[in-house]
């Protein structure tokens, strides 16, 4: 191997380290399956996760729908209109040895009847997300009129929060918070299935440690004798 074929391959080595140590990934994810469910809190949730440590069970402000129509997603037994806005917290603990930087939150969100069964006329639900460290508000974002009040009711409905910009730091302890509520009359029950996190997981630098001199010393040897080699 001549110099020129070495540097190339020193090259090609750093960017692929450089690549493999920042990469765009799934965060958490979990599609409520075999979920257990009592009270208001929903366990046993299978999280597919990385970059933080497992976000466990996650518990609702309010009492969850037990209705088999709910067996497989988090729904809550709550009228919006007439009883007002439930709320759910999801932890994003990270982990020591990487930065995130968060990209997009996307769900299915679903309707109810007060009879816990999906609903077959629309009611109006907004959904709202927001980042928190501590009591500290990161990010607010909302989704209004996902089942606008009249419209065609297609369950299911896909909905994405973009949260770029912001990033989750090493060994720090950060939560969403996702609210749905009705800003009109006719809102029901409401629930989601399918929450996906997703982000660039940045590994954090680690400092190189600086060889004993006597090393420094043996690899000059070594280059000295390479070098002395190819000029016999």
């Amino acid at each position: 191997m001549n110099i020129q074929a070495g540097i190339k391959y020193i090259a090609l080595g750093a960017i692929f380290l450089a690549s493999a140590s920042s990469y765009a990934t799934i965060i958490a994810f979990t599609d409520f399956n075999d979920k257990t469910a009592s009270g208001a809190t929903a366990s046993n949730l299978n999280w597919t996760i990385n970059g933080i440590s497992d976000p466990l069970s996650l518990t609702a402000t309010k009492n969850l729908n037990l209705n088999s129509a709910a067996e497989d997603m988090f729904a809550v037994d709550y009228n919006l209109f007439t009883e007002g806005s439930w709320s759910v917290d999801i932890a994003l603990n990270v982990l020591a040895v990487n930065n995130i930087a968060l990209s997009t939150v996307s769900l299915n969100a679903y309707i109810f009847s007060n009879s816990d069964i999906l609903q077959s006329v629309s009611r109006d639900l907004d959904l709202n997300l927001s980042l928190f460290s501590g009591a500290s508000l990161l990010a607010d974002v909302n989704e209004l009129n996902i089942y606008a009040s009249g419209g065609p009711v297609v369950q299911g409905q896909a909905v994405s929060f973009d949260l770029s910009g912001n990033t989750l730091l090493a060994g720090n302890d950060y939560f969403l918070r996702l609210t749905a509520s009705t800003n009109i009359a006719r809102g029901n029950n409401a629930g989601f299935d399918n929450l996906n996190i997703e982000g660039l997981i940045q590994a954090v630098s680690v400092p190189i440690p600086v060889p004993e001199p006597s090393l420094l010393a043996i690899f000059g040897l070594g280059i000295m004798l390479i070098g002395a080699r190819r000029y016999k």
